[in-house]
């Protein structure tokens, strides 16, 4: 399977995903999947504000966010607050029971 963000005609960098997901081992499995499959996962946070932090400095291609976080920020509120700070592009995807 290609990873949907990267164009397999052309040689590129390795897309950088975020992963925010407040369960341990779903967080792990996500991410030994995404590497697997040829993505970087540039960290991993239990916690919106945590997300936040890393998206600063990190600047994920893509942010897979759970919506029931721990903490007073849910995964909505993370994102959304984030593409208001920033008027770069990012994607998202949210993920949910």
């Amino acid at each position: 399977m290609t990873p949907f963000l990267n164009n397999p005609t052309e040689p590129t960098e390795a897309s950088r995903i975020l992963i925010v997901e407040d369960e341990a081992i779903v967080a792990e499995s996500l991410k030994d999947q995404l590497i697997n499959l040829g993505y970087q996962v540039c960290g991993t946070a239990a916690k919106g504000e945590d997300a936040m932090r890393i998206m600063e400095h990190s600047e994920p291609d893509l942010v897979m966010m759970d919506i029931m976080l721990e903490g007073p920020m849910d995964g909505v509120e993370g994102l959304d607050s984030k593409k208001k700070r920033d008027s770069g592009n990012i994607s998202d995807s949210l993920l949910g029971q």
